[in-house]
């Protein structure tokens, strides 16, 4: 249950940030055409080779450091812990929250944190950061198991969706900014995108 939930919640970010962002939508949209064609196998399933070239909608969902599914992280330390730079010992046995929604937007590991920029994580640009300074599916000994699966899942929809849609705003970036943080991240208000056939075929 927890992974389809936060898939969806995830999918609807990266159309809301996309729908914002016409320039990149239509960047995933030329890398689909270039990766399916443009004749009839277009709308073929998605291969695992397929996922593999398809860099640049990995990196627009790389943004959703922005918009965390988990956005708090509970550990407990197994023992004492002094903080670098800083006077504070944590005692072993300590409830630690992690919250990768504000870490995620330290501007020492992501430059003009707000922006929303995913050739920020294209190659060459990337291998330097901080261990911790994108946690999309937690750290240690307790992330998430199904973080290759969730990842592959992520992909596959959104590759069999923008391949059938273009998507155009009707949510503000406020509106997205303006979240719940309970067990996943949620707006207050709904996402709203008006989605575009691409082909008469589309459903």
């Amino acid at each position: 249950m927890a992974v389809t939930e936060t898939v969806a919640v995830s999918i609807s970010f990266v159309l809301a940030v996309l729908a914002l962002h016409p320039e990149w939508q239509e960047a995933a949209h030329e890398e689909l055409r270039h990766v399916f064609g443009e004749g009839d196998d277009y709308l073929r399933a998605v291969s695992l080779a397929d996922l593999h070239s398809l860099r640049v909608l990995e990196n627009i969902i790389k943004t959703l450091r922005l918009y965390p599914t988990v956005p708090v992280i509970s550990r407990v330390a197994s023992e004492d812990l002094q903080l670098p730079r800083g006077q504070v010992l944590v005692p072993k046995g300590t409830v630690v929250l992690l919250v990768p929604g504000i870490t995620q937007r330290v501007p020492q590991f992501h430059p003009d944190p707000l922006r929303f920029d995913p050739s920020r994580f294209s190659d060459g640009r990337t291998g330097k950061e901080h261990a911790c300074s994108y946690l999309p599916f937690g750290v240690g000994a307790r992330r998430c198991v199904g973080t290759q699966y969730a990842r592959l899942q992520l992909k596959v929809f959104l590759a069999e969706i923008l391949r059938r849609f273009r998507f155009l705003a009707h949510s503000r970036w406020k509106d997205l900014e303006d979240a719940l943080v309970a067990t996943s991240l949620h707006t207050i208000e709904p996402v709203r995108v008006s989605c575009v056939p691409l082909h008469p075929s589309s459903t």
